[in-house]
Order: structure tokens, then C-alpha cells, then sequence
């Protein structure tokens, strides 16, 4: 670097960096760059030899500053406008309509703008404090507020506030303008119109299904009978045959009813036990007291057998056996088992011709001791045999034959019974049919006393 004190310009002192020449530039001269620094200290920059700037020096803040103009100290914010640098400016007005090409305006945070695409200008974004309606959708810089709020109403083509609802009225129109209902204000499209959610204040039936608004409470069931609506009632009466179209009707809980094929009946507990009650009886509900079942044609209570009757037909009406009561099928009825039992055969009598016992009926047993006991002898033979009876032709037949008795009083015992060891009358070794009796046959025309009874043996 050199210094040098330049003539045409005393008060000054030009300094020359000296560079490589490979880097330098053609057009300067002498391959030097000149730098002037003047008695205060500014550098000037000359071209030609003419000072065309002075870095440092004090320059006038004015809007349209040229490009190469003085050095403009650091608090002068500038902005190019597209030909020349201008400050940029903060708002000091609040006017609206500024022209997009305003030169170096910056708007603040505090001052929001929305573009009118109407008018092609911007606006201040305004906060609403009046309460008009039908505000354009274009209005100069809206901006609605939280409190409030707007619908658009596509009918008028503008923005409503939306409102909540006053008034009572009915059959708002769907159209109605900005119209909000409050939670205060529920409604219901009736097909036309929308109208007030009615809670009924009267129990009249009858009601029409389209009635205005109508909504029940809970405390008013209502059921659709075909036409209208009514009230569910609970019934206060106690009759019978309810047709099943009566209008409204809900039976309570005490009142359980039961579909007879043509109407509805109250379901009776039973406080008769007669059997033989037909089928469609009105109403009928056996309680568990009363058990009943069907017998083809109506519907008797079930017995246990409190009888000892026997041959109970299969099909015996309601009959329902007991475990205390074990059967056995003998190809035609059900019979009792029996243990081992008596029975009188002949009751003690004076006879005086051969006399046979009725027919007895062997259930379950295989054996039996035949006892006669004569009290009175005639003059001449008593002869008691054992008979069996064929079922197809009804003969009977000698199982066991005693021996005669000879005019003499006393008991005589016969034994039947499978496996016992034999003894010419008086033991055998068989089984005792089912159908058996026995024959008592007299020597003589004598009077003869005596009793026949049987002990049978399982």
C-alpha cells in the first residue's frame, strides 16, 4: 500500500493498494485502486476523477434516495418499490381503502387487513359491534366475532347472524333466516314445517299420529291402535273375552291374560280339583298345586294312585303313578306287584253239592298253601283240587288233586309251589297260572261245613 498527497485535492490523502496483476482488472490504470480519505475522515469515492460519493458523510433522509446516492445511517429502514428505495413507514391513520401500490407501506400487528376483492383494495379487518342483519358477503373488511356467529342464508344470498328463539310460535318455516333454536327449544319437522316438542298436559286418547309437535312423557304411554294414538291403560276391570283390537290396553303385572283364539282372558288359578275340564276352558292356568294332562279330548288333573285298585286301564284318565306304586304289564292292563298275600276262597259255609270257588286272579305270585278247614263232616268224602283255566277255551284243569277227607273234621293243607319236593296229595311242584280256583267236590248229599282260604307266595 502507498499514500501520496494528490494536488487537486489538498485536504485529502489517496492511498493506493497495489495487487497481483493477474487479478487485476484491465480498466483501471496504473494497476492501482485509489482510495481518498478526507479531512473528516469520509471516504470519497471518484470516478474519473470526480467524487461521486462520500461514505461516512451526512445524508438527508428523504423518500427516492437513487440507488448509488450517499451512505443513509442504519436507522432509516428502507424498502425498494421498484425504481427507488423508500423508508417504511408505520401507520399512523386508520383510514381504509389503501391502494395496494402505496409507496413502502408496512402495516403493524395492530393493524389486520382482508382484500375486498369487489373494489381490488384492502381493508381494516373490523370487529362488529352493531347487530344488522343481512350483511353482503362482500362488506368491507367483516370479520365476525366469537359473539358472533353467522349462518349464510343460501335463499337472500347473505350472511345472518344466528339468532336463538324468543318466541314460542309453531310452523317456523325451514327457511326462516339465520334461525338457531336453543337447547331451551327443541323441535320436530312435522313434513311441512318444524315446530315446538310438546310434554302433554292432558290424558285424552284418540290423538292423531301427525299432531303438532307431540313428543310423551314417560309418564304417558302411548300405543298406536291402527289409527291413532292412545293411552296405554292398565286395566281396572276383571272381565273376560277383552277383544283383542281394544283400543290402548296394557294389562298390568296383576293382570296376566292369556289368547283364547278369539279374544284375550284372564289366566285362572284353579280352585276346583273336578277332572274332565274341556281344553278351551276360559282363562285356565293349573297352578303347581294342580298338574293336569290331556286324554285325547280334554284335560284331567294327574293322580297318584291313592287307591289299590287293580286292571287300570293304560289310557286311565289322568292317571299318573307314584313311585310307591310299582306295575306290571299283563298284555292287556297294569297291575299292582304284590308281595305275598290271603286270600279267602271259600267263606265257611254249610254246603251240601260240590262247590267250586270264582275265578282268582294269580298277579305276581308262584306259589300258594290251600288251607280246609271243615267244622261239620257229612257221611260220606270231601275231595278239594287245585285248578288252572285255559284263556282260549275256559276249561279248567287239575293241577293238584287232594286227598279225599273222610267224614272227619279239621284242617287239611295243600302246596303248590315250583322246586318243593312232591307229595301225592297234598304237594306238587308247579307254578300257579294266573287264572286258577278251587273245586270242592262231595261224595254224598251230606251237609258238609267248611272254609277254603289261600296264602299265595311270591
Amino acid at each position: 500500500m502507498t499514500t501520496t498527497v494528490d494536488p487537486k485535492f489538498p485536504n485529502s490523502i489517496v492511498a493506493a493498494i497495489v495487487v497481483d496483476e493477474t487479478s487485476l482488472a484491465t480498466y483501471l490504470p496504473n494497476r492501482v485502486i485509489p482510495l481518498v480519505v478526507d479531512r473528516n475522515g469520509c471516504v470519497l469515492i471518484r470516478v474519473n476523477g470526480t467524487v461521486v460519493a462520500s461514505l461516512g458523510a451526512a445524508v438527508t433522509i428523504n423518500d427516492a434516495i437513487a440507488f448509488a446516492s450517499g451512505s443513509v445511517i442504519g436507522s432509516a429502514l428502507l424498502g425498494f418499490n421498484g425504481a427507488a428505495f423508500e423508508r417504511i413507514r408505520s401507520q399512523a391513520n386508520n383510514s381504509d381503502s389503501i391502494t395496494p401500490t402505496a409507496l413502502g407501506n408496512l402495516s403493524v400487528a395492530s393493524y389486520f387487513y382482508v382484500f375486498d376483492d369487489t373494489s381490488g383494495t384492502w381493508s381494516r379487518a373490523h370487529a362488529l359491534v352493531d347487530s344488522s342483519d343481512a350483511l353482503s358477503t362482500g362488506s368491507n373488511g367483516l370479520v365476525g366475532t366469537i359473539a358472533r356467529l353467522q349462518g349464510y342464508n343460501s335463499t337472500a344470498g347473505v350472511y345472518d347472524r344466528l339468532v336463538v328463539a324468543g318466541d314460542d310460535a309453531d310452523a317456523i318455516a325451514v327457511a326462516t333466516l339465520g334461525d338457531l333454536l336453543t337447547l331451551a327449544r327443541n323441535t320436530g319437522f312435522n313434513g311441512t314445517t318444524w315446530d315446538r316438542l310438546r310434554t302433554l298436559v292432558s290424558n285424552a286418547d284418540a290423538q292423531t299420529a301427525a299432531v303438532t309437535g307431540l313428543q310423551g312423557v314417560v309418564a304417558r304411554l302411548a300405543g298406536y291402535n291402527g289409527t291413532t294414538f292412545d293411552r296405554l291403560a292398565s286395566a281396572g276391570d276383571n272381565a273376560d273375552a277383552v277383544a283383542v283390537a281394544t283400543l290402548g290396553e296394557l294389562l298390568t303385572l296383576a293382570r296376566n291374560t292369556g289368547f283364547n283364539g278369539t279374544t284375550w282372558d284372564r289366566l285362572r288359578t284353579l280352585v276346583s280339583n273336578a277332572d274332565a275340564q274341556t281344553a278351551a276352558v276360559t282363562g285356565l292356568l293349573g297352578t303347581v298345586a294342580r298338574l293336569t294332562g290331556f286324554n285325547g279330548t280334554t284335560f284331567d288333573r294327574l293322580l297318584s294312585a291313592g287307591d289299590n285298585a287293580d286292571a287300570v286301564a293304560v289310557d286311565a284318565t289322568g292317571h299318573l303313578q307314584t313311585l310307591g306304586h310299582s306295575l306290571t304289564y299283563n298284555n292287556a292292563t297294569w297291575d299292582r306287584q304284590r308281595g305275598n298275600t290271603a286270600e279267602t276262597v271259600l267263606a265257611s259255609d254249610a254246603r251240601t253239592i260240590t262247590t267250586a270257588s270264582a275265578d282268582l286272579t294269580n298277579y305276581n305270585q308262584r306259589g300258594v298253601h290251600v288251607a280246609v278247614n271243615v267244622t261239620v263232616a257229612g257221611t260220606s268224602t270231601l275231595t278239594v283240587t287245585l285248578q288252572g283255566k285255559d284263556p282260549v277255551s275256559g276249561a279248567y284243569y287239575d293241577i293238584l288233586i287232594g286227598t279225599a277227607i273222610a267224614a272227619a273234621t279239621g284242617l287239611v293243607i295243600l302246596k303248590l309251589y315250583p322246586g318243593i319236593g312232591t307229595l301225592a296229595g297234598a304237594a306238587a311242584s308247579d307254578i300257579l297260572p294266573r287264572t286258577w280256583r278251587v273245586n270242592c267236590a262231595k261224595g254224598d248229599a251230606s251237609s258238609w261245613t267248611y272254609s277254603v282260604g289261600a296264602n299265595l307266595v311270591m
